[in-house]
């Protein structure tokens, strides 16, 4: 009898826990961090984009740019017999010139 009313207890449809599933997510939840950061870009993306149509074309263009301008002064700076030896350093150095033009140029953007 109390195994009977174990069972019933756990397919009872009044309880407030639904058994087996997963229970979806309340309207006040807070977004993990990493949700709310990506809203936070898309959102200032947006704001970038309608108050100058052509940012995306400029992001692009400060990538490569940047980019470009590293790479060659790694180069000069280590030599091609170096490059491959000194890989991650001239991969982190591209990498860090790149985000920082392209946040320098994102700050700087106009905004709706």
């Amino acid at each position: 009898n109390n195994n009977n009313n174990k069972n019933n207890n756990n397919n009872n449809a009044s309880d407030p826990v639904p058994r087996g599933g997963h229970n979806p997510p309340k309207p006040n939840t807070p977004l993990p961090p990493h949700k709310q950061i990506l809203l936070t870009l898309q959102r200032g993306y947006r704001q970038r984009l309608a108050a100058d149509p052509s940012f995306l074309a400029k992001s692009i263009l400060e990538i490569i740019v940047a980019a470009s301008t590293q790479f060659t002064a790694e180069v000069s700076r280590r030599g091609w017999d170096r490059m491959a030896v000194e890989g991650d350093f001239v991969f982190s150095g591209v990498l860090t010139a790149v985000f920082g033009k392209y946040f320098s140029m994102w700050r700087g953007a106009k905004t709706v």
